[in-house]
């Protein structure tokens, strides 16, 4: 993405804004998985119009391994297999109705030493298709710029009866490969907004 990028959204966000990176995903589709992703994230603060800083409340690195299932039922069990050749147990979870592994760590040094670059092979269980097995390649170390709102002090105090279109600097080096997410979640409610994941019709990029 070259330019900066804006889209309409009804929702009241917190005073500090928490963003994921998903600089290294990788992504393919069968009859049985949605989506099968692996990659790495880097979470930032951002509190008013300042630079964004990597957030100090929780781990701010981790490594992710997804697995969506087409139909519900369709995916019955994955697991993923690292370069060096252990592999990680993705477990079912209900808020995304996905099945998921997740590590955080402190550091990217941490995070890179247990998950480097190479092959990952996700091994899925599925309904209709049998055993499956998928390999997806983490190269590279390019993370992204960190995402700044550039309208945050706005969007703070916006009525949430009315629209809205939050802003963001654009992402150096970005192009049209590339997946921006923006989830909007209240402090009590839970998630109030969403845009489209990967490969769904009005997806950001």
């Amino acid at each position: 993405m070259k330019y900066p990028a804006a889209i309409p959204v009804r929702a009241v966000l917190a005073a500090a804004l928490a963003a994921a990176l998903f600089p290294f995903a990788a992504s393919l589709r069968a009859q049985d998985a949605g989506l099968v992703a692996v990659l790495k994230q880097q979470s930032f603060w951002q509190e008013q119009s300042v630079a964004p800083a990597l957030r100090i409340d929780a781990p701010p690195l981790g490594f992710w391994s997804i697995v969506e299932p087409a139909a519900p039922g369709s995916i019955l069990g994955a697991t993923v297999e690292l370069p060096g050749g252990s592999s990680r147990t993705l477990l079912f979870e209900t808020d995304g109705d996905q099945f998921r592994f997740e590590e955080t760590f402190g550091s990217l040094a941490a995070l890179n030493a247990a998950y480097p670059n190479g092959n990952y092979i996700v091994r899925m269980t599925t309904q209709n298709d049998g055993l499956q097995a998928l390999t997806v390649t983490l190269t590279g170390d390019a993370w992204p710029s960190a995402p700044r709102v550039s309208n945050l002090a706005a969007f703070q105090g916006f009525n949430a009866a009315q629209s809205f279109t939050l802003r963001w600097d654009a992402f150096v080096g970005g192009t049209v490969n590339d997946l921006i997410l923006v989830n909007i979640y209240d402090a009590q409610s839970g998630q109030e907004f969403s845009t489209p994941g990967p490969g769904e019709p009005g997806s950001l990029t």
